[in-house]
């Protein structure tokens, strides 16, 4: 399982959401770890060439969010060509993926999918903070400290880029979308000055 899978929103907002997993894999591939540790230093390298909006790297794996599909699809052509045996985890909205691998010779290979939220949903947070919050698999980001940004930001005692690294530099694993988290701010801003 992906811990990008739970992504929420709108579908405007999450065409431009697509998230890279790189995973090495203790296997008998005949690869020794230190080779596999640098073909995933290579992966990154081009990864990082194409403009990720933000990404993050372990000893074991690599993760990156990108806004665009042109970007995305640069990326998979290059380490398609690279050939160097890690897994990779694309999610964004399906069909367009699964387009983007047809027109680059990438056919899928297996499709996560996520059921929704199961349980008592009136204790969620509003739905606009979850597509922020759940931009962090990992859930490292609290709906309460989106709360508090939106109400600082509207008190013009935070500027947008300041809230927007604020939320990102709590993610962990850097699958944060800074441009897509700068867009829905703004759309809770506008929402709550029309109200």
């Amino acid at each position: 399982m992906s811990h990008s899978l739970h992504r929420q929103g709108k579908e405007t907002s999450l065409k431009n959401d697509f998230v890279l997993i790189a995973l090495l894999a203790k296997s008998r591939s005949g690869q020794s770890w230190s080779e596999k540790c640098q073909n995933l230093e290579k992966l990154a390298n081009i990864c990082i060439r194409h403009d990720p909006d933000n990404y993050g790297q372990s000893k074991s794996v690599f993760h990156a969010v990108y806004t665009s599909m042109d970007s995305l699809e640069k990326v998979l052509v290059d380490l398609k060509r690279a050939e160097l045996g890690i897994s990779v985890v694309v999610t964004g909205c399906r069909e367009e993926i699964i387009r983007m691998g047809q027109r680059i010779g990438l056919p899928l290979n297996s499709a996560h999918i996520s059921l929704g939220i199961f349980g008592n949903k009136k204790r969620l947070p509003d739905e606009r903070i979850l597509a922020i919050t759940t931009m962090c698999g990992h859930h490292c980001i609290s709906p309460f400290l989106v709360e508090k940004i939106v109400n600082d930001l509207k008190a013009g005692r935070v500027k947008m880029e300041h809230a927007v690294e604020r939320l990102s530099g709590l993610c962990t694993c850097g699958i944060f979308n800074r441009a897509r988290a700068r867009g829905l701010l703004d759309d809770i801003l506008s929402s709550e000055n029309t109200a």
